[in-house]
């Protein structure tokens, strides 16, 4: 007579279904991926339906017998990613707009960046309208109309050197005023 071997311990036991999972961990880690599409809620859905196919097994808590294991085990997984989905919906409609918004950097400027800029323009206004005349009228042609040396040449019957000169002479006394009210050079 033979001595029966040691019993299987419940610990080292898989059940059926969720031994499927392990068999086919990769297929519906992938699919629990494709309908979340977070890994990480990928991962906590796989958690849950091994706990939940380890679970139902055990206690035998199936309301009908499983004539079809994989399907089932899909559709754990399945249901597991639509609740996953609803509970991240609750959680947005509960925290998301605030929540969103403190972590989203705006890419508008502070009010301290737009004082500081409206300042630095009104003293590079006050620089331009402190040129010689001749020397304004060059640079305003040149910056802000946009118009070449040779076209601002042409326009006001200067050499295109004398252009260059008083163009070289404003951006100098532009620059000069705005270092004297406090403003850094760019």
């Amino acid at each position: 007579m033979t001595t029966p071997g040691p019993a299987p311990s419940p610990r080292t036991t898989v059940p059926p279904c969720a031994a499927l999972l392990i068999q086919r961990y990769a297929e519906l880690r992938r699919l629990a991926l494709c309908r979340t599409g977070s890994p990480a809620l990928a991962d906590e859905v796989m958690q849950e339906a091994w706990l939940r196919l380890a679970a139902q097994t055990e206690k035998k808590t199936y309301r009908w017998p499983v004539n079809h294991p994989l399907a089932y085990v899909h559709q754990v997984v399945i249901h597991l990613c639509i609740d996953c989905g609803r509970r991240q919906q609750r959680w947005q409609c509960r925290h998301g707009p605030a929540c969103l918004a403190a972590q989203i950097a705006s890419q508008a400027p502070s009010p301290y960046e737009v004082a500081a800029s409206q300042q630095e323009c009104a003293q590079l206004l006050q620089a331009i309208r402190q040129l010689p005349p001749r020397c304004r009228q060059v640079f305003v042609l040149y910056r802000l109309r946009q118009l070449s040396m040779r076209e601002i040449a042409e326009q006001l019957q200067l050499a295109p050197k004398t252009v260059e000169h008083h163009i070289a002479r404003a951006v100098q006394a532009c620059r000069r005023h705005l270092q004297g009210h406090g403003h850094t050079s760019r």
